[in-house]
This record gives structure tokens, sequence and C-alpha cells, in this order.
């Protein structure tokens, strides 16, 4: 039961990830110069933004799998639904 408890999580918490993960490049500069070192500082921002993108496409890659393997149900699909959503905000400003 534990590993699926953890398998069936996994989409939330890679999604979680990322946005914290987001936050965390868009301070990258001043975490820099306070000498935080978060992940993003250590790996530059281009990395970051390519890490972030795999957590992105992980998530949803996960969801399509757990699908296919009948371990969510067919309404799961309605995760799709925040797509444009994501889209939209991922354009840079």
């Amino acid at each position: 039961m534990g590993l699926g408890v953890a398998l069936a999580s996994a989409p939330f918490a890679l999604g979680l990830t990322a946005v914290i993960f987001g936050k965390h490049i868009d301070k990258i500069s001043m975490d820099r110069d306070k000498r935080i070192y978060t992940l993003p500082v250590l790996i530059g921002e281009k990395a970051a933004r390519y890490v972030l993108i795999a957590l992105i496409v992980l998530s949803y890659a996960l969801v399509i799998a757990l699908i296919a393997s009948k371990y969510y149900t067919p309404i799961m699909v309605i995760v799709f639904v925040a797509i444009p959503t994501l889209v939209r905000y991922s354009r840079p400003s």
C-alpha cells in the first residue's frame, strides 16, 4: 500500500515542487547576492529552467501513465484542463 500511495501522489508532489522551484528561479539574483545557495543558484538559471520544464512534463506524463495502467480512473484527464493556463503563465514577461 505504501508504494501505491507514493506513486499516486507523485504527480501532485512534482507539481508542488515545480511551483516552489520556479519561485526560487524568480529570486535567483537576490539569493545569489545574499549567498543563499538554492539549487537554481547552484546550477544556474538556464539549467534550472530546464529542470522546471522536466518537473512539469514528468508530472503530466506520470498522470498519463497512471491512467494507462488503470491505477487512476479516466476522470483524471481533467488535470489537462490546466495546460492552457500553464502555457499562458510560462511565457517570459
